[in-house]
């Protein structure tokens, strides 16, 4: 077994036992998925762990912070792919509900050399937002850095907006709009990214999820839209710790200069709560890289897609 795998089973059982206190909210996600891979024959087998917590203070300020690891192999000989994902973010909310913070977050992959080989992007910025009981609304400006450079003179900024809204106890919605410019010497290219998501909990124990997200890269004719479709059962007791069981079908169509090729994934995933979070959607879902997901488009693409 993958020792990165066995570090990730290890870190899903003993992050719940260390973090139960009021101040914590938050899920950890123990995945397997399995992709196949349209047009090439081959597949791709995953396993991840995926992490969203927040621990308020009593002085009005937040400090989140979130992760993702996935180890994957591909068939065919396509070797192994990892990808992983760090993000910290603090926030401090005023009386009347307005927030401001920043945020710094990484996002690396490594494919062996299969597409894009070793690769890290950074980013960092600022957020300005309203919170109040059922809406959490979030605007943030920042920039990004790439490893290997993509040469002197190369800046990437990042700007977006993200909306959720608790439309009653049993329903909510999550959308987010966003843009990566990359620019160099007077030329410019504009990564885009309109996302929408919801779920609703029929009951204590069954509750439905899903959310689509679009990346499109004008200059190339690219367009990579990402579905999902999810359902979730909580036990009313298996153990002394809440969990719930998930199923996440889920679909990436990548169209390139009219090529196109598909991506189907079918996720399972064992959710467990933090602190005095109650229940919540599965952190290896589509909706949750909406909610959650990185402030560059790069980074909620391959969030979304893996």
């Amino acid at each position: 077994m993958n020792m990165k795998l066995v570090v990730a089973a290890g870190m899903a059982i003993a992050i719940p036992a260390t973090l139960q206190a009021d101040d914590w909210n938050g899920v950890v996600t123990l995945g397997y998925s399995q992709t196949d891979i349209g047009g090439t024959g081959a597949d791709a087998s995953a396993g991840s762990l995926d992490f969203n917590g927040v621990y308020n203070f009593d002085t009005g300020f937040s400090l989140g912070f979130d992760a993702s690891l996935v180890v994957a192999d591909i068939s065919n000989g396509g070797g192994d792919m990892d990808l992983n994902y760090l993000a910290l973010n603090g926030e401090y909310k005023l009386q009347n509900g307005v927030t401001f913070g920043g945020y710094i977050e990484r996002g690396e992959v490594d494919d062996n050399g299969l597409l894009l080989g070793n690769a890290r992007l950074t980013s960092y910025g600022l957020t300005f937002g309203y919170e109040v009981e059922n809406l959490d609304a979030e605007a943030y400006i920042g920039a990004s850095d790439t490893s290997p450079s993509l040469g002197g003179g190369t800046d990437i900024n990042d700007f977006g907006v993200r909306v959720g809204y608790q439309i009653s106890p049993q329903a909510f919605m999550v959308g987010s709009l966003a843009r990566s410019e990359i620019s160099n010497t007077g030329v410019s290219v504009d990564i885009d990214m309109i996302a929408l998501g919801g779920g609703y909990a029929f009951n204590n124990q069954w509750s439905v999820y899903g959310g689509v997200q679009r990346i499109s890269v004008d200059a190339a004719s690219l367009d990579e839209t990402t579905y999902g479709l999810g359902v979730a059962y909580s036990p009313a007791a298996i153990s002394a710790m809440p969990m719930t069981l998930s199923l996440e079908l889920a679909r990436t169509d990548v169209d390139l200069g009219g090529a196109s090729s598909d991506l189907d994934t079918v996720r399972l995933g064992l959710t467990v709560p933090l602190g005095n979070t109650k229940k919540n959607v599965p952190a290896n879902s589509v909706v949750n890289n909406i909610a959650k997901g990185g402030h560059n488009v790069v980074t909620s693409g391959f969030l979304g897609a893996f």
